[in-house]
């Protein structure tokens, strides 16, 4: 009788803690990239000047670790575009997030780092365009290892831009290899570190991912001056309706772009009114 007692005990604990643990704690790896400063006192300066690319990813963490492990967060002289190669560090974890600038070529985008992948933690106006300061759409591969980088965002300028361009918008396609949305902007930007923590903040409250990226979106890009910032989410156009607790798992190769492209589509494009006026 006693060791019935026991164990009808230990059943109702077990049941009280599966309902007052946190079921997604732990569950899914976050990781980030993000710059703030493009310069050194005593280097020469990325001419595009600094932005509140490490805030921002700092803000994004703070919102969802309470439903994220922390996977891998580097800033400033320690982030690179290695990081962002194929079976790299980007696809050890299931949301992954850069903040910083972001450039446009013809038939590629990319994230502009300010350290060198060989090795220097600077680059000068001479290096802009240097394959090792720069992640670009068209080498970029995201997912791979099953079960990881799901979902993807570039908080910086023209990452998802096609420009009408087939072979630009193809590119941007091709990157996925298992993940399945990207989170980005197709035009210039206004960054603004707070938008990672409305962003974070929609993310846990229960939003789709879609949602929780274009609602902090419409808060913070409307402070641009000189023109309107265009959101857009790119994908696996099944997973348009995924929340980070209920979503499609990684896909299996025969689901990537490259071998079922009529999968994936431009999601969402929204064009966010410009009124110039800083948020205080």
């Amino acid at each position: 009788m006693r060791k019935r007692s026991f164990l009808v005990c230990w059943l109702v604990l077990l049941i009280i803690i599966s309902f007052t643990m946190p079921t997604n704690a732990f569950a899914l790896k976050a990781g980030f990239d993000g710059v703030s400063n493009y310069s050194h006192w005593w280097y020469p300066n990325c001419s595009y000047g600094d932005r509140a690319g490490a805030q921002y990813v700092n803000n994004l963490h703070n919102a969802i670790k309470s439903s994220f492990s922390l996977g891998f967060k580097y800033t400033d002289y320690d982030a690179n575009e290695s990081h962002l190669r194929t079976d790299s560090i980007v696809n050890s974890v299931q949301f992954y997030a850069f903040s910083g600038h972001g450039k446009s070529w013809t038939y590629e985008n990319g994230a502009h780092f300010y350290a060198r992948s060989t090795g220097e933690c600077w680059h000068d106006s001479s290096m802009e365009n240097y394959d090792s300061v720069n992640a670009r759409t068209n080498e970029v591969r995201l997912g791979h290892s099953p079960g990881y980088c799901l979902w993807a965002t570039f908080y910086s300028c023209h990452w998802l831009r096609n420009d009408g361009n087939t072979t630009k918008q193809q590119n941007i396609f091709k990157m996925f290899e298992g993940a399945t949305l990207q989170m980005g902007f197709a035009s210039v930007m206004y960054l603004d570190s707070r938008e990672g923590t409305a962003y974070g903040n929609n993310l846990v409250g229960g939003d789709k991912i879609i949602d929780a990226f274009l609602k902090a979106a419409r808060i913070y890009q409307k402070q641009r001056k000189d023109g309107d910032s265009i959101a857009r989410v790119v994908g696996y156009t099944a997973a348009k309706d995924d929340t980070i607790r209920s979503y499609c798992p990684a896909l299996p190769s025969s689901k990537w772009y490259k071998n079922a492209p009529s999968l994936y589509s431009v999601i969402k494009t929204e064009p966010i009114p410009h009124n110039g006026i800083p948020i205080p």
